[in-house]
């Protein structure tokens, strides 16, 4: 964060004043916060994270699971100082502590029993120079050293040095298919902010139609976004290449994820003969024979089940759900007492497995979507009756769901309604499927493959609005828009038909709302976005989120801010309960000659910030005091004019934000020292010119610039200074800037790791750039008085 006020004021945000913000990062190591590793089907990866205090010893040189040491050295002419610390994870007795030379020689010796929460915290002098890299610090029991640190020097460059992280080509320009697939993978694996795999893999397709990993790549992206055909079709294509000389392949993903969609649509004959050949592959043949046991499961074949989940467990003894379905399965043999044996083993493993406390019947978790994936995995081993037994608990638990967690009610009832039909029971199911739509449907999404299977269950039962919005709304977050805004338009005509309880007008809005969405980002149809917003408004007067999204596309439509400040003052009371509204009013107030009153509103709350809307406050602070201060200045009131610029300079805490160190405020100092020259104070004059001729680029966007529209008053500030040759580079420079601007290709960082607002309508990136461009060129003009 930093020791400054930016910094301060990011502490003030993320703290209860006990200390500087820090993030603790928990998880299994990896070389960078947003790299990720696959999983296969049913794998699990374990790692171990050991935590404990260290206290008083400083920044850590070294630690085990044991202890941490620190060794920090001081010289000073022919002396040199140590301090060194001791903290300890555990009971330590007798342990030594010992500084040596690099040479073996004993500096220091000291015997104690290391306890937690009493580290060892020690100075001493040493009446001789000695380098810091000559030193080591141990700490042994009896002959066993625990830890050993020597410090390193600091031209020691025999450490590995990573890499510098490059950005790929487009797919068009990269050189070889074998290339363009692992692109892919890598921005899969990344799953990357501003990239996509799929471009990549259709390129390698494009050139060889029948290259199997891009095939396979494509088709596992096919089938996560329900695009079963498709799937089907490519991984059809890149089993025939693999197949054609050998008929069993030294790979099986393709046979295997090829068995599991065969599944998925209910031909488990042709799908176990795929599975059985992708099990000849060691990598897929846990995951191949979990399946195959699942499909003879449900076919009621226990002994083949069972053999298959033996075989699973031998290969893999962690793979809690094929530990699970075997108890399960051992009992519909009659074989309880092994299959007692097999849950005690699985419960001593993982006392929190859901699925094995369920078969044991100990008490379950109050997580609803927990219950429901062990519902999930009953159904689709063929215990339909399990199924809706568990599916019962998850409805009670749903019902009991904290304010703000994920609701899953509806989904549960769904699931219910596609086993009872499957079970010849339709007066059931048709009861289930009026059940989801009177149960709390807030912050419910379908994400489960299993969920999208029940939903459409639903639809080809009839008109649902519920589920087709659902629906809609999953195929949506897939980039599948066409089928998202057919099937938003169906729940729209269902929920208008019906006579609408609360939930129904409710949904009414959302799917309003997203048709509206979906019409500018999909369609390009800003008039039809519009009229699904004022729609959505009507319904839901009071809510200040749909005000604000409807204020932003009414900017992005070229609405006058004339007719955004009117209606944001007819709901002034929404505006005041959101900190981006409020700082939209600011500025809408600031543009229409109200500064004063922006000002005020500013001052009449706390803002919180928020991620994507770095700087908007503080920038709507320094709008509204330059605009006071320009009119003060104008009207004869330097006083005045200095005291609204030192106001912005000095900008409040309850911005929530403060001035970035590299953010340029030349635009205020050369205000400023025009200030102070119009009262007569030359020196304090010169010195805040000074300061705005000194900014060099600029820190926007969470980016630094290398030039921005305050550039320009940099320049003025070196003319006022008299520094005519410097303005002169400096306007050239900008000049540059802005004719390269002008003609280079506008796109989202690849290294981004988000966009840089929270972008609710798609805007061309090239549109941003050309305003820039067209701002830049009129500052050059107008403020520099060089033509662009």
């Amino acid at each position: 964060m930093g020791d400054a006020p930016f910094g301060h004021a990011w502490v003030a945000a993320l703290t209860d004043g006990d200390g500087p913000y820090i993030e603790l990062m928990a998880g299994v190591f990896t070389d960078n916060q947003p790299d990720f590793s696959f999983l296969a089907p049913g794998e699990t990866k374990t790692f171990s994270q050991f935590w404990y205090p260290i206290q008083q010893i400083g920044p850590v040189h070294q630690a085990t699971t044991q202890l941490a040491v620190s060794l920090h050295a001081t010289v000073s002419g022919d002396v040199t100082a140590v301090d060194l610390g001791v903290a300890a994870a555990e009971q330590l007795p007798a342990s030594v502590v010992e500084l040596h030379t690099a040479g073996g020689e004993l500096l220091h010796s000291r015997a104690l029993d290391l306890t937690p929460g009493a580290p060892l915290v020690h100075t001493l002098q040493l009446g001789r120079r000695l380098e810091p890299s000559e030193l080591v610090l141990t700490v042994r029991q009896g002959d066993a050293e625990l830890i050993r640190w020597q410090p390193r020097t600091r031209t020691n460059t025999d450490g590995e040095v990573a890499d510098a992280a490059t950005e790929p080509p487009a797919p068009e320009d990269v050189g070889s298919v074998d290339e363009l697939f692992y692109i892919g993978q890598y921005l899969r694996q990344y799953r990357h902010a501003t990239r996509l795999p799929e471009p990549y893999w259709r390129e390698a397709l494009r050139r060889d139609p029948g290259e199997v990993r891009s095939n396979i790549a494509l088709a596992d992206s096919a089938l996560r976004t329900g695009e079963l055909a498709e799937a089907e079709t490519l991984l059809r294509t890149a089993i025939s290449r693999i197949a054609a000389y050998a008929s069993n392949p030294a790979d099986g993903e393709a046979h295997y994820r090829l068995g599991i969609l065969l599944t998925r649509t209910g031909r488990d004959a042709e799908a176990e003969s795929y599975l059985a050949k992708a099990s000849w592959n060691a990598a897929w043949r846990v995951p191949a024979r979990f399946a195959l046991a699942r499909l003879k499961a449900r076919a009621g074949r226990y002994d083949g089940a069972a053999a298959e989940l033996r075989e699973v467990l031998t290969l893999d003894g962690a793979h809690l759900q094929a530990a699970d379905l075997l108890v399960r399965v051992l009992r519909e043999q009659g074989r309880h007492a092994e299959a007692e044996r097999h849950l005690a083993d699985t419960l001593q493993r993982d006392p929190l497995d859901q699925w094995a406390r369920e078969l044991a019947e100990l008490p379950l978790t109050a997580d609803a979507p927990t219950l429901l994936d062990v519902a999930i995995d009953y159904a689709h081993s063929g215990f339909s009756d399990d199924a809706l037994r568990v599916l019962d608990l998850a409805a009670a638990a749903a019902g009991h769901n904290a304010l703000g967690q994920v609701q899953v009610a509806p989904l549960v009832h769904y699931h219910r309604a596609m086993l009872l039909d499957a079970a010849g029971r339709p007066e059931e199911g048709r009861a289930a499927r009026t059940r989801a739509h009177q149960v709390d449907r807030a912050l419910c999404q379908p994400s489960r493959t299993a969920d999208i299977d029940a939903l459409r269950s639903a639809l080809d039962h009839g008109d649902d609005a519920l589920a087709a919005m659902l629906l809609g709304n999953w195929h949506y977050d897939k980039r599948r828009y066409v089928e998202a805004i057919r099937l938003w338009q169906r729940a729209e005509t269902g929920l208008l038909a019906a006579d609408p309880g609360a939930q129904d007008r409710e949904s009414l809005v959302i799917v309003l709302r997203n048709l509206g969405i979906a019409a500018h980002n999909v369609l390009g149809d800003g008039a039809h976005a519009l009229e699904y917003f004022e729609r959505a408004r009507a319904l839901a007067p009071e809510d200040a989120k749909l005000l604000f999204e409807f204020d932003q596309l009414a900017a992005r439509l070229n609405a006058t801010e004339e007719v955004r400040l009117e209606c944001l003052e007819e709901h002034q009371a929404l505006v005041e309960s959101r900190d981006d509204l409020s700082v939209v009013y600011a500025g809408l107030l600031t543009a229409a000659d109200r500064a004063d009153d922006a000002r005020n509103w500013l001052l009449s709350r706390v803002f919180q910030p928020w991620e994507g809307g770095e700087g908007q406050a503080l920038a709507a602070w320094d709008a509204a005091n330059i605009a006071l201060a320009e009119h003060s200045l104008a009207a004869g009131d330097a006083v005045a004019a200095l005291r609204w610029l030192d106001s912005a300079i000095a900008s409040p805490a309850s911005l929530g934000e403060a001035r970035h160190p590299l953010a340029n405020s030349a635009r205020l100092q050369l205000l400023r020292g025009d200030t102070l020259a119009a009262l007569g104070r030359a020196p304090e004059a010169a010195a805040a010119w000074e300061h705005a001729a000194s900014f060099r680029g600029d820190f926007q966007a969470m980016n630094v610039q290398s030039y921005s529209e305050q550039s320009c008053f940099s320049v003025l500030a070196l003319r006022r200074l008299g520094r005519g040759a410097e303005s002169v580079l400096l306007t050239d420079g900008l000049a540059a800037y802005i004719a390269e601007l002008a003609v280079a290709p506008a796109t989202i960082d690849y290294f981004a790791t988000s966009l840089p607002t929270m972008l609710l309508f798609n805007e061309d990136p090239q549109e941003g750039r050309d305003r820039l461009v067209a701002r830049l060129r009129e500052q050059l003009g107008d403020l520099c008085g060089q033509p662009a």
